[in-house]
């Protein structure tokens, strides 16, 4: 009985030797191909999520094409469509920026005393 048991336990032994062997190198191979592949589909996907994101902005106004926040421009546009809060000068002759609210622009020192006189500053 003792000759079987050893036999039994063998053989469990090679079954179990038998089912963990290692795949062959080609079955590896092929393995971490559809992994990068599945990596890449999923890149590919967050990227196109990106892009339909962005363009939905854009065509609701709400940004630029590039992500950008909305109503934001670059320095140089806003230089040169600045408009006089008082007398409506343009371009570059419009230098002095309003020291209350940071964001009205005037033409000279006495446009914005004029216009703080008359309290015309619409964010004071």
């Amino acid at each position: 009985m003792a000759d079987a048991d050893a036999d039994a336990d063998d053989a469990r032994e090679d079954a179990t030797t038998t089912t963990t062997t290692t795949p062959p190198t080609n079955e590896r191979r092929d393995a971490r191909e559809r992994a990068g592949d599945v990596a890449r589909a999923s890149l590919a996907i967050a990227l196109l999520a990106v892009a339909l994101a962005r363009l939905r902005r854009w065509a609701r106004g709400d940004g630029d094409a590039r992500g950008g926040a909305p109503g934001r421009v670059s320095r140089r546009f806003a230089a040169r469509h600045r408009k006089c809060n008082r007398c409506g000068a343009r371009g570059s002759a419009v230098k002095v920026k309003c020291e209350r609210c940071k964001r009205c622009w005037y033409c000279s020192q006495t446009c914005k005393k004029a216009a703080w006189a008359l309290e015309i500053c619409e964010c004071c």
